[in-house]
């Protein structure tokens, strides 16, 4: 019975596939149980990473092996995304137990291997080749943890800004974590924040503490799109005249609800683009007599006649 004890069955309530993990004392006795190898309609993180490891295998066969090392570049990178796809620390992926039979063809290293290796040149490099089969360009990072591909930023019409906030616990050693607002309220940790286009890729994106400011890092994103043209996508958060003006100045129409959209735009002089932002969203705003519903002001075509 003890054995049997150690094994968690549980039907999923999203399908009627039978999964059964060997949780840990914690998991038992709070967190739900969580099946990293079935998933309803299909694994979706293993095709993934088979995808990416194809790919790792074959970046890694054209770049110098490291000397003097056990495990390869590949394998270190592939457990490492492994970790990332199923959102999990890199700990997690060094356990057997939370890999499929079936993939496992090289031996998993241990954590301190993991943290050794990541920081090393050739792991970075390895890691940079990958964005060229995905994201049709090369990728270059920064001290502030960015990183773009230009040449995907004129490859659509249409993209999109937003961040994500990356919440760690609250006894964390991190030093840079602080407290902002996440999903859930107050969390601490990071946020990242992203632009995409239509790649798997980021044109450009940014790591950076929970409480920094969205509309300043957006400033910085909206650089990348220089030479490009279309419209940028983003929620309520980037409605503010100085974003419109940067979004403009690097040819692109920034398309964002407004924070209260029931409210008039009051006397205050707005950017051009968002007047067009407003107009395209929520519709004209010119009544018969050419006053506008929002403002009540009138058009100067309409007081010209």
């Amino acid at each position: 019975m003890t054995v049997v004890s150690r094994i968690f069955f549980t039907l999923s309530r999203y399908s009627g596939t039978l999964c059964a993990i060997a949780p840990s004392p914690s998991a038992i006795r709070s967190s739900r149980p969580h099946c990293p190898v079935i998933k309803p309609g299909g694994n979706v993180e293993r095709e993934l990473w088979i995808a990416l490891y194809r790919m790792l295998r074959a970046a890694a066969r054209r770049a110098p092996r490291p000397k003097r090392v056990r495990v390869g570049d590949a394998v270190i990178v592939a457990v490492y995304v492994w970790a990332a796809l199923h959102d999990r620390p890199v700990s997690w992926a060094t356990r057997p137990c939370n890999w499929p039979r079936e993939l496992l063809d090289f031996a998993l290293p241990s954590q301190s291997t993991m943290s050794r290796r990541l920081r090393t040149t050739s792991m970075r490099d390895l890691m940079a080749a990958l964005h060229a089969p995905l994201g049709g360009g090369s990728s270059s990072s920064s001290s502030s943890s960015s990183s773009s591909s230009s040449s995907s930023a004129g490859n659509t019409l249409v993209k999109t800004i937003d961040a994500k906030p990356l919440p760690v616990g609250a006894y964390s050693v991190a030093k840079d974590a602080r407290w902002g607002r996440g999903t859930r309220g107050h969390v601490r940790g990071y946020k990242l924040h992203a632009l995409y286009g239509d790649g798997p890729l980021p044109i450009a994106w940014e790591v950076v503490p929970m409480n920094a400011s969205e509309q300043r890092v957006a400033r910085r994103l909206l650089r990348h799109l220089r030479g490009a043209v279309g419209y940028v996508l983003a929620d309520r958060v980037y409605d503010v005249n100085d974003l419109y003006a940067r979004a403009a100045d690097v040819g692109h129409q920034l398309l964002a609800p407004r924070k209260r959209p029931d409210a008039g735009l009051g006397h205050r002089a707005h950017h051009p683009n968002r007047l067009r932002a407003i107009e395209m969203l929520e519709g004209p705003c010119l009544r018969s007599d050419g006053s506008c519903t929002r403002c009540g002001r009138r058009s100067s075509a309409a007081s010209a006649g």
